[in-house]
């Protein structure tokens, strides 16, 4: 069968944006008193703003029509993809497919490069409209989760229960290496690869190159932070860009470090024969606190 998908370009200058929300041939969706694009759509590309700001785009009626008026009428600023046979089906229960798409868009809305697996094991057999999730429930599971599923009310709650993969391309080690080896750009390739507990550890493969290896490590392992020796951005004496804020204005100035720090640590630095505090937000660049 072949499907025929419509782009629909909501303004002028869409062609540039990152965002795309599709609309899928079957889409299952669980009674509610009020739909929103957010309910409906598969998104890609986006942050979690973008994903939030769909909750806004009310959709009177669950046809074609309708929903392309409310995209129309919103000035959406994303690609929208409606495929040809595109229509939606409501059940009194809350529905698997509704909960794996919206759990897949908030992941989505996280980490745009990675691919999601998600398996929902339990769902609660509640005959409520409105029942979600909020996404600050989510922000806790590391590959597994025991979602709260709200109605309209506090009192109103359930739980679903499941698992995800993640998986993302990242840097593999080419072959084995010795401790206190530094990387170059052929010792690594780039694959797809399972990181469901990882994600927090990886590291781009552009800025890999010149890092040190903590250990003896085999070929095809993934690089991570964990195997790379710690180094000091900053050390005690050198002299560092210091951002200062001054209103809508950034200032730099000269700095001399009082002691060493990693990025994200927090030094003291002298200017001006004034030591304050700064963090260090890359090599020789500290920001004022």
């Amino acid at each position: 069968m072949i499907r025929i998908l419509f782009l629909i370009l909501a303004m002028p200058f869409l062609l540039q944006a990152e965002t795309e929300v599709s609309l899928l041939a079957d889409v299952e969706v669980s009674t509610k008193s009020e739909y929103s694009l957010y309910d409906l759509v598969t998104f890609k590309q986006g942050t979690s703003e973008d994903l939030d700001g769909l909750k806004k785009i009310i959709v009177p009626f669950l046809n074609k029509k309708a929903i392309l008026a409310a995209i129309k009428e919103s000035g959406l600023k994303a690609k929208v993809i409606f495929e040809n046979t595109f229509k939606v089906t409501t059940t009194n229960q809350i529905n698997r497919n509704e909960l794996q798409r919206k759990i897949t868009n908030h992941l989505t809305a996280q980490c745009n490069e990675c691919i999601f697996e998600i398996q929902i094991y339990k769902l609660p057999f509640v005959n409520e409209p409105n029942m979600n999730f909020r996404d600050s429930d989510f922000e806790v599971s590391r590959g597994s989760f025991m979602l709260p599923l709200w109605g309209q009310t506090k009192v109103n709650k359930s739980y679903a229960t499941g698992s995800w993969r993640t998986f993302k391309k990242v840097a593999l080690t080419n072959k084995w290496m010795a401790q206190g080896q530094r990387l170059t750009k052929e010792d690594l390739k780039e694959e797809l690869k399972e990181v469901t507990f990882l994600n927090n550890k990886l590291i781009e493969i552009k800025d890999l190159v010149g890092k040190q290896l903590m250990r003896a490590t085999p070929a095809n392992t993934i690089v991570t932070r964990d195997i790379l020796v710690v180094e000091k951005m900053v050390k005690k004496g050198d002299t560092v860009r210091l951002m200062v804020s001054d209103g809508p204005f950034e200032i730099e100035i000269k700095a001399q470090a009082e002691s060493d720090g990693q990025e994200g640590d927090s030094i003291k630095v002298k200017a001006n024969q004034k030591s304050i505090m700064a963090k260090v937000v890359s090599k020789d660049k500290v920001v004022s606190e």
